[in-house]
């Protein structure tokens, strides 16, 4: 009787785990539907809402995309959390149903646990050094950090923040 279940139990699981590879596969198969022939569609799904600078500076990266492809690729953006939180959005990059995110380095310490330096009180000493350390060696190195959780930073948004002075 137990070697039945054994090989009930093995059978399951193997079922499972052919289940949960037919689920990418079709996810990332079905990522295109919708685009016209030899269009590629990329989904960008984002928490903030439509009014938001980096929103519209999202938009603006759709309209320069499609025309720089000539047509041939397309930005479906999905904001206000509509495909989930920031972090159910990082594990969407992570199975191919989504191409690309806007999140926080809160959010992708969950992944990347160095990213928790941008956490920090009075890491930058001013706007210019700010910039200088995320588009220099360490900013770069640390968007590149995800690459083996199948996760690859192409940029960093400011989204708007306010450097103190010495007088506060």
């Amino acid at each position: 009787m137990s070697r039945a279940i054994s090989f009930f139990v093995s059978g399951l699981l193997l079922g499972v785990l052919l289940a949960g590879f037919g689920f990418v596969a079709y996810v990332n198969q079905s990522a295109g539907l919708g685009a016209g022939e030899g269009q590629t569609v990329l989904k960008l799904g984002h928490s903030l809402d439509t009014g938001h600078p980096v929103h519209v500076a999202m938009e603006f990266m759709g309209d320069r995309l499609a025309e720089l492809s000539g047509g041939s690729v397309r930005l479906d953006i999905y904001p206000s959390g509509v495909l989930g939180s920031e972090v159910q959005c990082i594990e969407q990059l992570q199975v191919g149903s989504l191409a690309i995110t806007k999140t926080s380095a809160a959010s992708m310490e969950n992944f990347i646990p160095v990213m928790s330096v941008y956490g920090l009180p009075y890491l930058f000493r001013d706007v210019d050094h700010y910039w200088e350390v995320l588009t220099g060696p360490i900013g770069t190195d640390l968007l590149r950090r995800g690459e083996n959780k199948f996760l690859r930073g192409l940029c960093y948004y400011d989204s708007g923040f306010e450097l103190l002075d010495a007088d506060g």
